[in-house]
């Protein structure tokens, strides 16, 4: 019989193709396209392509970092 008062959840930390969709509000077909085209980090198990929610928040990250240097340099 398994101990459930030691037992602990483990917390997931990656999203599949569906939720990182909805984490972007994004469609699931953009993010399929990113995929192919290695625009987002990604990773692949078992034929599922999987992401790990930290990367996507480097990644939104960055992708935000670009849009404000192109804004000030348009702006210079």
């Amino acid at each position: 019989m398994v101990d459930l008062e030691n037992y602990q959840k483990i917390e997931r930390t990656t999203l599949t193709t569906e939720e990182t969709a909805k984490y972007l509000g994004v469609s699931y077909w953009l993010v399929g396209q990113m995929v192919r085209k290695n625009e987002i980090p990604h990773f692949r198990v078992g034929g599922r392509i999987l992401f790990r929610k930290k990367s996507i928040d480097d990644y939104m990250e960055q992708q935000e970092k670009i849009a404000f240097d192109k804004l000030y340099e348009s702006k210079k």
